[in-house]
């Protein structure tokens, strides 16, 4: 009898591989996994080591840190209470974190007369202010500088509302700027035969009535070791987002009233102030639209395009701008020499500019400037001023109450005296250890300069 395989077999079991039946390529794949199997459990061990020993070098180096990083100071625990005040921790964080952070300052806050809002800035700003008060309101005494003589006379003359209204806008209009403008001479106006815009450009710059253009004095930003002019487009009376809608914009025409009923107060006939009043408008307008917006104000590169007053002068020769600056530069008591570097931010609102003037009528242009110096020197000044200003305000901002006098009187005081009351608050608020903090990480930012 003859077998069908050569194999011998075992009963109730699988053939049995002999050596030269075996397939030797699938016990090199079983070898290969095997191999990177015992790879990867290799890694995974030097894995685990090194992290014990980071968990361990961590543990024992910090093992105080609950104890040793806590600040105890004086300044610390008062800061913790401030930022606990503010918190709601009945809520849930993880539902609501805002109200778990900030819902005992919603419902604890109180909005003072005349304010439309607060924050933890403002504040800390109002106890600024409470400090700056009581400072103005000291009696000047001997060895105070200057400018606290000032700054505490002029908040108190401010305080002084009997004495404002005894005296009124008669000082205003006792200057020559107030009897050069055409909306309060009236329609007898005689001005536009001898008008020049490059004379009333300098005269009015020397008072800050920087009507059709403006300037400030900066670090160069591509060489902050020295200083350079900026050159740019006016601060408007109304901001570029209101003076860009449509004309019959229910702002504007707020607006519009505003500047018809101060020209009035002022002693302006009613209907010669409502015609001034909307060519002005008409005409800010018209500058607005040739300003750069918000967008185009952010890269600086294409904002840096310096030139000197001499090529300035040749650029832009429809207007004589090196002659404003110099009229300005004129209350410090400097020259600009014609070399001085000057940096245009806005090239194309200079080259724009050009045709919204030779379309203006001279009579509107000097109401752009009689309009913008009357704004600066008697805005609120009186009760009848203040109350023209509150109804301007509710429409333009929301408020229904003025401000209290004081925070005014304040705000006229700081920003006419800014480094001087800020140098006597740091005086007095800061110890000389602040001051040191304060060079020694300045010092640690020089790189950055």
């Amino acid at each position: 009898m003859t077998s069908e395989s050569n194999s011998p077999s075992i009963s109730g079991s699988k053939s049995v591989l002999y050596p030269d039946q075996i397939n030797f390529s699938e016990k090199e794949a079983r070898t290969c996994g095997q191999k990177c199997l015992i790879f990867l459990l290799i890694i995974l061990f030097i894995a685990a080591a090194v992290f014990m020993a980071l968990f361990l070098v961590y543990f024992f180096k910090y093992e105080d840190r609950d104890t040793n990083d806590i600040c105890d100071t004086v300044n610390c625990v008062k800061t913790a209470a401030m930022l606990a005040e503010k918190m709601d921790q009945s809520v849930n964080p993880c539902e609501d974190f805002d109200k778990y952070a900030c819902g005992n300052f919603y419902h604890t806050v109180v909005l003072d007369d005349g304010e439309t809002r607060k924050n933890s800035f403002s504040l800390v700003s109002d106890r600024n202010n409470d400090f700056l008060k009581s400072l103005l309101a000291e009696e000047t005494k001997p060895g105070d500088r200057d400018y606290m003589i000032n700054a505490k006379n002029l908040y108190k003359s401010c305080m002084d509302e009997g004495k404002i209204e005894e005296i009124g806008v008669q000082p205003f209009l006792n200057t020559s700027y107030a009897k050069e403008w055409p909306t309060l001479i009236g329609e007898n106006w005689a001005g536009e035969a001898s008008f020049s815009l490059d004379d009333f450009i300098g005269r009015y710059m020397y008072v800050s009535a920087d009507a059709i253009f403006s300037f400030e004095v900066t670090a160069d930003i591509m060489n902050s070791s020295r200083h350079t002019i900026w050159l740019t487009d006016p601060m408007l009376c109304l901001s570029r987002q209101y003076l860009t809608r449509a004309r019959n914009d229910s702002v504007l025409q707020a607006y519009e009233k505003y500047l018809k009923d101060y020209a009035v107060a002022l002693g302006a006939a009613p209907r010669t102030a409502a015609r001034d009043a909307a060519a002005f408008l008409d005409l800010e307008m018209q500058l607005a639209n040739i300003t750069v917006p918000p967008e185009g104000r952010r890269d600086y590169s294409k904002m840096y395009n310096p030139t000197t007053l001499t090529d300035l002068r040749q650029n832009y020769s429809y207007i004589d701008i090196p002659r404003g600056l110099r009229a300005a530069f004129t209350l410090a008591n400097m020259t600009l020499e014609d070399d001085q570097n000057i940096t245009v931010l806005f090239p194309s609102y200079f080259e724009k500019l050009e045709a919204v003037l030779a379309t203006a009528e001279k009579r509107t242009l000097m109401n752009l400037f009689g309009f913008m110096y009357a704004l600066k020197r008697v805005k609120g000044l009186t009760k009848q001023l203040r109350e023209i200003d509150l109804e301007w305000a509710k429409v333009y901002t929301g408020k229904t109450q003025e401000l209290p006098r004081w925070k005014k009187c304040l705000g006229y005081a700081t920003s006419t005296f800014s480094f001087g009351i800020s140098k006597e608050f740091t005086r007095r608020k800061f110890s000389e250890d602040s001051k040191h903090y304060l060079e020694v990480s300045c010092g640690n930012c020089s790189c950055l300069t």
